[in-house]
């Protein structure tokens, strides 16, 4: 590990630098194992779209009975040595057929994969000067828990982003309060793929407000935080990924 910033009380940024290349695209995840917990499986996604330098940026955030996440957070430094399963899953990655604009729906961390889409659709811009236009909603029980506010703000500069917070718990926000779900659910988002990440019950909630609102379930795409379940059995590795990173 590269690097290790704690951006609020429960989040934290990591850098990793794989000793070999680490093939991946935006919104797949793969497994992690710390030498805090070893045997101790848990998914991530990358946060960055795939770089020169081949590192890779983790969102961490702890949740309540984790072994894993607390450990990272309050255990793993820079210097530590990881273990990274190969990169799976495909429901929020971009087709290349598919050039709808998006809504992206993220709870908490759930913002990981979206800010690697953003980084890949940010360089398809500045290549092509065309690509899909992206409106963020990003969902917190408070404004504090906003860990990457500054970049998504400074993001809006782009005139094909736009960004929403909307805050739960705190009834004196100025902006969009209440749920995530329940914000997306207003709309009018026809035309646009939808992708859903965030916990299971944010998930869960999201889905089921933009199906009664009638966007169709063909274009929505979601994926809990974790992307699988844990697990003591090491995943599937290929000898790039199974190096130490």
């Amino acid at each position: 590990m590269t690097h290790f910033e704690r951006r609020t009380t429960d989040v934290a940024v990591l850098q990793l630098k794989p000793h070999q290349e680490f093939p991946y695209e935006p919104g797949q995840s793969m497994a992690m194992e710390i030498p805090q917990r070893p045997r101790l499986w848990r998914y991530f996604s990358p946060a960055n779209a795939p770089r020169q330098d081949g590192t890779i940026e983790l969102h961490v955030q702890i949740v309540d009975g984790g072994q894993v996440r607390g450990a990272i957070i309050r255990s793993l430094r820079k210097g530590d040595t990881v273990k990274l399963g190969r990169a799976v899953g495909e429901r929020l990655t971009l087709p290349s057929s598919d050039e709808r604009d998006l809504l992206l729906v993220a709870g908490g961390t759930g913002l990981s994969p979206f800010r690697a889409l953003l980084e890949q659709i940010d360089i398809r811009w500045q290549e092509t000067g065309s690509g899909p236009r992206v409106h963020l909603l990003h969902g917190a029980r408070m404004p504090w828990n906003f860990y990457a506010r500054d970049e998504m703000s400074r993001l809006t500069a782009r005139p094909w982003f736009d960004y929403t917070e909307v805050v739960s718990d705190d009834s004196t926000f100025p902006g969009v309060r209440g749920l995530v779900g329940t914000a997306a659910a207003r709309g009018p988002w026809q035309g646009r793929s939808v992708l859903v990440c965030g916990s299971p019950n944010m998930v869960a909630h999201t889905v089921s407000e933009l199906a009664a609102a009638g966007v169709p379930h063909t274009d929505i795409q979601s994926q809990e935080l974790g992307g699988m379940s844990g697990s003591t059995n090491p995943p599937r590795t290929t000898d790039q990924a199974g190096e130490p990173s």
